[in-house]
């Protein structure tokens, strides 16, 4: 596999071009979208960091650009409900 871009620049750019795009759209102003998107938030910074502790505790990298330096195969921790938890975490928030 060639990655050229590091995922979390991709999921950076994209976010901030929904941020800046939000003026084209109507606005929706309900107290439970505000508490959904914090909630969405707060689990993608928790899955993230529960994937970087299982990758710490392998001793292994998480970087998918220099796969060559992987050390092992994670299954434990958050890795045993995803396969890419890093990936989902980028998603909810």
């Amino acid at each position: 596999m060639n990655n050229k871009i590091p995922p979390p620049l991709v999921t950076l750019f994209f976010g901030s071009c929904i941020y800046f795009s939000k003026s084209y759209f109507v606005e929706f102003n309900f107290q439970i979208l505000n508490i959904l998107s914090f909630l969405s938030f707060i689990l993608g910074i928790c899955i993230l960091m529960a994937a970087v502790r299982s990758f710490k505790n392998q001793n292994t990298t998480i970087n998918p650009i220099k796969i060559e330096k992987a050390s092992s195969l994670v299954v434990s921790g958050v890795f045993r409900f995803s396969r890419n938890p890093m990936y989902l975490g980028m998603m909810f928030i």
